[in-house]
């Protein structure tokens, strides 16, 4: 079963929406929505409207968007690294959101049963961890 997303526009790539779609994802872009250029507010109440959760590389302003509208359908913020190897790509993303609808996990939200948690960070640590002698 496949998530209803809305891709803010930082992150609606033709790429990633053609491989969510393949994957059986409703997704729609901000763009298809008519909200280009519109305040995150807004895109995210049209989310809510139509019960789908805001996939984003906004992350740093997840906070601010959440307190402005605490009641929506989930925020799905992917992290971006300064180093572009270290970022996820569109088929990263799929699999993290396939491995979350494989947990069977019901979220409860405001809403009520939501499939994803009111936020949710996903990035991809290609970190190595450094031990000092």
């Amino acid at each position: 079963m496949g998530h209803r997303l809305l891709l803010d526009e930082d992150i609606q790539s033709y790429e990633l929406l053609q491989a969510l779609r393949d994957a059986g994802h409703d997704v729609f872009t901000v763009n298809e929505s008519r909200l280009r250029g519109m305040p995150d507010t807004a895109v995210l109440v049209h989310a809510k409207a139509e019960n789908r959760s805001l996939l984003t590389y906004n992350a740093d302003d997840i906070r601010a968007l959440r307190a402005a509208e605490p009641l929506h359908s989930g925020i799905i913020a992917v992290y971006r690294h300064g180093i572009r190897d270290k970022n996820m790509t569109p088929m990263n993303i799929i699999h993290a959101l396939s491995n979350l609808e494989s947990t069977r996990i019901k979220w409860l939200g405001p809403l009520g049963p939501i499939r994803f948690p009111q936020f949710l960070l996903l990035h991809l640590n290609l970190r190595t961890s450094k031990h000092s002698s």
